[in-house]
C-alpha cells in the first residue's frame, strides 16, 4: 500500500474512530490514581484507621441495615489503603446504574451513599471497560485496542522517510520544523509511540485472551476450567452466613465479595495469596449458600500458567500496577500523550483542509510532505 493510501485510512479513520481512542485515554487518565485520589475528593470514602477491621459479615448487614429490603447488595470491595472505606455496590429498582455505600471496615459505620452516576472515578471505569454497552462494549473497546495499535504503526510508516531518518529525527526535536502543530503530533507521537502501543495491546488483550491458548499450547495445559453458574433463588442472610466458610488468611487479603444474582445464585469470594492485590497471586472461591460449601476454587499458585496469564501479567501492565509506581505514573503519562496526539492530529487536519485548494487536497502531494 502506498503511503499516499495508507496517510487517507490514517486520517480518516483518526477523525472517527479517533475520538472514541481519545475518550478511552481520557478515562484511562482519570482512573490511574483512583484509589489514592478519590478519599481526598469524595470524604466519605475516608476513614481513620483503627486497630482491627471488623468481620465483613458485619460490614455487610450494617450495609444492609442501612440500605432497607427493596435494595439488592451485589458486590463488596475492600481497600488496600487502611485509611480508606470499604465499597458495597448496590442495584436500586428505581435506579439505571448502581448505587455505592462507603463503610468504616474498623467501625462499621456508613459514611457515605451515592448513585455511581455522582462518582467521577466510578463513571469513568465503567466507561472505560465498555462504554456502559455491557458486553458488547467490551469487545468494542477491544476492538479501538486493535485500532490504536493501527495508528501507532502507520503514523511511524509515514513518517519515516527513505532517507535520511536521524536528520530528520534531529530536526523535529530541535523544533526547526515549519509546521509547529506538525511537529507536536510527530514528536509526541514518537515519543509515545512504544508505550502507546503497549497500551493498546494489553488492552486488546485483556478483552480478546488470546494468549492463553498459546500458553496452553506450549505448556500443554489442561483446558481452562470456567466458572460453574447455579441458577437458583437469593437469600441475602444465607449468603451472609455462608461468609463463615472464609478461613483468616482469605479474609485478611480479601479483596471483593460478589452475591448472588440473577445470573448465578453462587457467592464468589476473591482474595490475594500474599496481599489485597492480585498481582503476588490471587486465589477465589464459589460457595453454594444452599450446601454451605465450597463447590470450585481457583489458586494462581497452582493454576495452570496459561490460565492467569491475562490477571497476572497482561492486565497489570495496562494499568501500569506491574511496574509498581513508576509503570502507573508512566501509564497517566502515555494517556496524556495520546489525548495530546489526537488533539494535534484533528488541528493539523483542520489546517491543512483550510490552507490547501482542493486540487493539492485531491492529489495528496502536499498531505505527505510532512517535513521540509
Amino acid at each position: 500500500m502506498s503511503k499516499k493510501k495508507l496517510y487517507k485510512i490514517h486520517k480518516l479513520s483518526g477523525l472517527t474512530l479517533g475520538f472514541f481512542i481519545f475518550l478511552l485515554a481520557l478515562s484511562g487518565v482519570f482512573i490511574t490514581f483512583r484509589a489514592e485520589i478519590m478519599p481526598k475528593v469524595y470524604p466519605a470514602f475516608h476513614v481513620t484507621p483503627g486497630i482491627k477491621e471488623l468481620p465483613v459479615e458485619t460490614l455487610l448487614l450494617n450495609s444492609k441495615e442501612h440500605l432497607g429490603e427493596t435494595k439488592i447488595i451485589t458486590n463488596l470491595y475492600t481497600a488496600e489503603d487502611k485509611e480508606s472505606a470499604y465499597l458495597v455496590l448496590y442495584k436500586d429498582p428505581s435506579a439505571l446504574l448502581p448505587g455505592i455505600v462507603a463503610i468504616d471496615p474498623y467501625t462499621g459505620k456508613i459514611t457515605g451513599d451515592m448513585a455511581a452516576w455522582q462518582n467521577a472515578f466510578a463513571v469513568m471505569l465503567f466507561f472505560h471497560a465498555n462504554f456502559f454497552l455491557g458486553k458488547f462494549g467490551g469487545y468494542l473497546v477491544g476492538l479501538l485496542g486493535a485500532v490504536l495499535m493501527f495508528f501507532v504503526i502507520s503514523g511511524i510508516i509515514i513518517w519515516l522517510p527513505k532517507h535520511g531518518t536521524n536528520a530528520k529525527i534531529k530536526r523535529l526535536f530541535t523544533l526547526k520544523s515549519k509546521n509547529h502543530s506538525q511537529n507536536i503530533h510527530h514528536s509526541i507521537g514518537l515519543v509515545f509511540g512504544i508505550p502507546i502501543f503497549i497500551s493498546a495491546i494489553t488492552g486488546f488483550l485483556t478483552i480478546f485472551d488470546l494468549l492463553y491458548p498459546v500458553g496452553r499450547m506450549i505448556n500443554k495445559d489442561p483446558a481452562y476450567v470456567e466458572e460453574i453458574v447455579k441458577q437458583g433463588t437469593c437469600n441475602f442472610r444465607r449468603e451472609v452466613e455462608a461468609l463463615n466458610i472464609l478461613n483468616e488468611k482469605q479474609r485478611e487479603n480479601l479483596i471483593s465479595i460478589h452475591m448472588c444474582g440473577k445470573k448465578n445464585s453462587l457467592v464468589k469470594a476473591t482474595y490475594g495469596l500474599h496481599d489485597r492485590h492480585f498481582l503476588q497471586g490471587y486465589g477465589r472461591i464459589l460457595i453454594d449458600v444452599e450446601k454451605n460449601e465450597i463447590i470450585q476454587s481457583f489458586n494462581s499458585a497452582t493454576d495452570p500458567k496459561s490460565w492467569n496469564i491475562k490477571r497476572l501479567i497482561i492486565f497489570p501492565i495496562h494499568s501500569g500496577e506491574y511496574f509498581g509506581m513508576p509503570g502507573r505514573v508512566i501509564n497517566l503519562v502515555t494517556g496524556l500523550g495520546l489525548m495530546t496526539v489526537f488533539c494535534s492530529g484533528v488541528w493539523l487536519s483542520l489546517k491543512r483542509r483550510k490552507k490547501l485548494s482542493p486540487t493539492l487536497e485531491e492529489s495528496g502531494t502536499q498531505s505527505l510532505r510532512f517535513e521540509e
